[in-house]
């Protein structure tokens, strides 16, 4: 049995350049027109707070994954 929880968020979209990806999270970095570049900041904030991780895999042309890693809470 594992100690992780992970979730996966799979898109076969356009993908994230590789220079792009290192700012994804950055507080008000936005590639949208009307964004604010606050979303994945909070999201990042949220599951760090949960002591959990974010990793992105993104390959242009292909599609882009988030995996979120949780840890399972021991019982008390």
């Amino acid at each position: 049995m594992s100690d992780h929880i992970q979730v996966r968020v799979i898109d076969q979209g356009a993908g994230i350049p590789q220079e792009l990806l290192m700012k994804i999270g950055e507080p008000f970095y936005t590639t949208k027109e009307k964004g604010t570049g606050l979303g994945l900041m909070v999201c990042y904030q949220i599951i760090e707070k949960h002591e959990g991780t974010i990793h992105v895999d993104s390959k242009v042309g292909v599609g882009t994954t988030f995996t979120i890693t949780f840890p399972i809470p021991k019982a008390t």
